[in-house]
């Protein structure tokens, strides 16, 4: 009897296979396409059907921490045609990106999408087999030098153009936007030409940013979405032909300039067509702010006004976050690669949570430090009273009306205390979801901007919460310190408070996205500190584990999260995971957090000289490659 009720079970989950084997060949590709490539590639397990639909997939696409053999696994394994291939450059060589840029050069390829890691300082030169791709239809590049063949005459079916951080010549410019059917144009902080002259009938957006001499823009009957941001010593030195460029725009909805060139008459010309404006304006100008609110309410077409009134709008203009309440669809520079490395299974690892009243509580951190590089932290001594106030200071903050917030605004390359953007904006792609508020110290002197008759409460809630969250960052240090046999010399130092850089408390506000699939509040990196200790009640934080992909961390309202930064990583010689982490975004919640960086200061002539060549990055390196 136990025999035949064993056949009917395997028989039976048989049948549940071939359900699943045996589906439509139209309706497996259809759920392949859905997933990440990493994910397909697993559904190849389940049949010799869903591995032969995965090998015919026409839609490629690898994230940036994709490694480059899986890429050559799917490559060496496809079957048919590609369409459509996307990477984003983290971890692979070039050599590799050359080989296969030549294999999708054989394929029918549409749309072709290369973004190179945007801390990468040399342009990748792209092969020329690329530009004999003449079905291409999408076409995204960045940080990349182009020297296509002399007989390439540009994308006949082109429609879709986005440069960021290209190098090209003159005649390569012009033949690239030679595209007859061309409806998107956008280039960012392109070089290698002086001339803009676009000439495209169809365009529908046009996005355009650097340094140019002269700028021709003609035939934009069509044109809806008009971005133009030029820097001070790259403004052209004849507008003539852009000022024609406004006298017909009988469809414009959008148009975002800087002050740079444009006059007031012409100014007055350009806001009777467009419905949503926003104007960069020096803070010299006031009295053209004024000129322009009157032009709203005088002009029928007008829906939109928006400004921007910092002194150096090329310096200023990475630093000012969006009015994030103003916009009702995600704006296209805020369009992030999509990530194929979530995890996807449906028992999600969680990152360990300790108590630190806990006697093995010391165990259980160096244990997370070695596995994971963060973990959730509770029974940490710090009143819950505490943290409530600090939070509700926060909102209180970020409810501020932006004209407010901007009386705060850091300055670029010079301060990264108060508010705007985080510093490193300027070297990404892509914007970020997000705004920021940094404190280094008592925040006295903001505050009292801020709030002229009311800002003594904000500052004894921040001092004292810094505080708090300062001796618990020793006390982790304590821990972490025995366990590394760290002498008693350097234990000493750290204790000295003069040997601490004063410490970055790091207020985050990420408001309600209307597409957070695509949007990212912070990019994936690793942090510089010896700890980030961070509080949030709303999930968004996500980490990368090796081997597992992207996890979202549950947060515990009553837990501090604890973030191992890349100095305990050398300093432990790679024992310790300096954990890479980002922040996504949410449709319909608005997160806030608070980091506390806390990193000691490594140029003080009282620094150790064995800490000193421990943190010395060839030292490390070294030690690295003999093991």
């Amino acid at each position: 009897m136990k025999k035949r009720k064993r056949i009917k079970s395997c028989r039976k989950k048989e049948v549940e296979l071939d359900r699943i084997s045996s589906l439509p060949s139209d309706v497996i590709e259809n759920i392949l396409s859905h997933l990440p490539i990493r994910v397909a590639a697993r559904t190849s397990v389940l049949s010799s059907k869903w591995r032969y639909q995965f090998a015919k997939l026409q839609h490629l696409g690898f994230g940036c921490l994709c490694r480059s053999n899986i890429v050559d696994h799917v490559l060496l394994n496809h079957i048919g045609p590609i369409s459509k291939f996307r990477l984003v450059q983290g971890r692979v060589d070039t050599a590799d990106i050359d080989r296969w840029v030549l294999h999708l050069s054989r394929h029918p390829l549409k749309e072709f999408i290369l973004l190179i890691w945007v801390f990468q300082e040399r342009r990748y030169d792209i092969p020329s087999c690329i530009f004999s791709c003449q079905d291409m239809i999408h076409l995204r590049l960045s940080s990349c030098l182009l020297k296509p063949p002399s007989t390439f005459k540009g994308f006949r079916s082109l429609k879709s153009l986005a440069f960021t951080n290209i190098t090209m010549a003159q005649d390569v410019f012009e033949r690239l936007i030679c595209a007859p059917l061309l409806e998107r144009l956008t280039l960012r902080y392109c070089d290698g030409f002086s001339q803009l002259k676009i000439d495209a009938p169809n365009l529908q957006f046009l996005d355009v940013g650097g340094s140019y001499e002269d700028v021709s823009i003609v035939n934009m009957f069509n044109v809806a979405d008009v971005s133009i941001c030029f820097s001070e010593r790259g403004t052209p030195s004849s507008s003539g032909s852009l000022i024609k460029f406004f006298d017909d725009l009988p469809r414009l909805q959008r148009l975002q300039i800087n002050w740079n060139f444009f006059n007031s008459p012409m100014l007055e010309t350009m806001t009777v067509y467009a419905r949503h404006y926003q104007l960069d304006v020096d803070i010299e100008h006031l009295d053209l702010a004024k000129k322009l609110l009157r032009l709203k309410r005088a002009s029928t077409n007008l829906e939109e006004l928006g400004m921007a009134t910092p002194a150096d709008q090329a310096a200023y203009k990475d630093v000012i976050p969006l009015d994030f309440g103003s916009v009702k669809t995600l704006p296209d520079s805020f369009v992030w690669p999509e990530s194929d490395d979530f995890y996807s299974g449906t028992d999600q690892p969680c990152i360990p949570v300790i108590d630190l009243m806990d006697p093995n509580a010391s165990q259980l951190i160096i244990q997370a430090c070695e596995t994971w590089g963060v973990f959730q932290l509770i029974g940490h001594g710090i009143p819950q009273k505490l943290v409530e106030d600090m939070e509700s200071q926060t909102h209180r903050l970020f409810a501020l009306p932006a004209d407010q917030k901007l009386k705060t605004l850091r300055t670029p390359g010079k301060a990264i205390i108060g508010y705007g953007n985080p510093p490193f904006q300027a070297r990404l792609s892509r914007k970020l979801w997000q705004e920021g508020f940094t404190i280094m110290g008592s925040p006295v002197d903001q505050a009292r901007v801020l709030w002229p008759h009311d800002y003594q409460g904000v500052c004894d809630t921040m001092d004292e919460y810094q505080k708090q969250v300062k001796a618990l960052a020793e006390q982790l240090i304590r821990i972490v310190f025995k366990f590394l046999s760290i002498s008693q010399e350097e234990v000493d130092w750290f204790d000295d408070p003069t040997n601490m850089c004063p410490s970055a408390f790091q207020l985050n506000s990420y408001p309600p996205c209307p597409d957070p699939t695509q949007a990212l509040g912070l990019p994936p990196h690793t942090d510089g500190s010896l700890f980030t200790i961070l509080h949030s009640r709303t999930e968004g934080l996500q980490v990368f584990k090796e081997g597992v992909g992207w996890i979202t961390v549950q947060p515990n309202p009553e837990a501090f999260i604890v973030n191992l930064g890349d100095v305990l990583h050398i300093m432990s010689n790679g024992r310790f995971v300096s954990v890479l982490h980002r922040a996504a975004v949410i449709q319909k919640d608005h997160r806030i957090s608070a980091a506390y960086f806390y990193w000691p200061q490594w140029t003080s002539p009282s620094l150790p000289s064995s800490l000193r060549t421990l943190l010395t990055p060839n030292k490390f390196l070294s030690i690295v490659r003999s093991h």
